[in-house]
């Protein structure tokens, strides 16, 4: 009997979970019979993107944000990014051939106002096999690089001003990572010192945190698919509040090996209401499961090895592991 029982409860137990699942899948549908349009949280048509963009311009203007005892714009706090980690370029309908699928939302891109990185042709050809020729570095738990955080890294974000007016810091959830970004005036390192970070040097224009960061190494990429830039590239993200709730940010990028112009991304940093924390990330330097990832993988079997081509030094294919 007791067998019975428990066959029956296994039985509905199995029962209930496929109907979450396929109510769960039949949510993210449209009636096309494709991914449900993403629901925006920081008011604006969208998250990201050029409408997004507009939207804020607007709100930036309208709005005095709340200030610290300095006198200068309070950041701190948890913030929540609205992103996804697959690419950066469109992921809808409004590119012919967007490289990914799923949720339909906008590219983080403003300009060129195709929301496509305006790389060099070399460098297209390179991002569109480095997916699957190489594993990415974030996978290895080497630190993502500002270019991908807040961007499209996952966990939480933490936010703190411990030096008044003279210091921003930011704390990530993924692989422990934090930015020290100084505002007390002082030059950037030797050009000849490269980081997975880079170096970054903040400044207070009004209302706005202005983040200038150089040195880069060239290791990281923007996202899952391969993107990536050089260790030439100069990267200015501006912080202003858009509302009580919610941050515009908006980065420019200017790297004279990889991209035909600079390029520009705007999105929302959205804060965390009540309590939270940031938890405690696991990975750690030198995973092992990377060295069977090319072997067992059906998402994407035509990895080989760990990073791209752009990071030197670390071009280890699966044959040579």
């Amino acid at each position: 009997m007791s067998n019975r029982v428990s066959s029956s409860i296994i039985a509905l137990a199995t029962v209930a979970l496929l109907g979450l699942v396929t109510a769960r899948d039949s949510a993210a549908q449209d009636e096309g019979g494709e991914a449900r349009a993403y629901k925006p949280r920081s008011g604006c048509p969208e998250d990201v993107g050029i409408d997004f963009q507009r939207c804020a311009e607007e709100k930036m203007k309208a709005f005095k944000p709340p200030v610290t005892p300095d006198n200068r714009p309070d950041f701190r706090g948890y913030w929540s990014r609205t992103l996804t980690s697959q690419t950066i370029e469109e992921r809808g309908p409004k590119l012919a051939e967007p490289r990914t699928s799923g949720v339909k939302r906008a590219s983080t891109i403003v300009d060129p106002p195709d929301g496509v990185i305006p790389y060099q042709p070399w460098a297209r050809e390179q991002a569109h096999w480095n997916h699957d020729t190489y594993i990415d570095t974030q996978s290895q738990c080497y630190l993502p690089g500002p270019q991908r955080v807040p961007y499209t890294s996952p966990g939480g974000y933490l936010i703190l001003q411990p030096r008044g007016d003279r210091e921003v810091v930011m704390f990530v959830e993924r692989v422990h990572m934090y930015h020290a970004i100084p505002t007390d005036g002082r030059p950037h390192i030797p050009a000849n010192i490269k980081l997975f970070e880079g170096d970054p040097v903040g400044r207070w224009e009004g209302n706005t945190l202005v983040v200038d960061t150089t040195n880069l190494n060239g290791e990281t990429w923007f996202d899952e698919s391969g993107d990536f830039l050089s260790d030439a590239a100069h990267i200015t993200e501006r912080w202003t509040y858009m509302d009580p709730n919610t941050i515009h940010v908006e980065t420019t990028i200017e790297d004279p090996k990889v991209l035909t112009k600079p390029m520009k991304q705007a999105f929302a940093m959205v804060r965390i209401k009540g309590q939270h924390e940031l938890l405690e990330d696991p990975c750690f330097e030198g995973e092992s499961d990377l060295r069977t990832m090319s072997k067992f993988s059906n998402r994407y079997p035509g990895w080989k090895g760990l990073p791209g081509p752009h990071a030197r030094g670390h071009d280890l294919k699966a044959s040579e592991q």
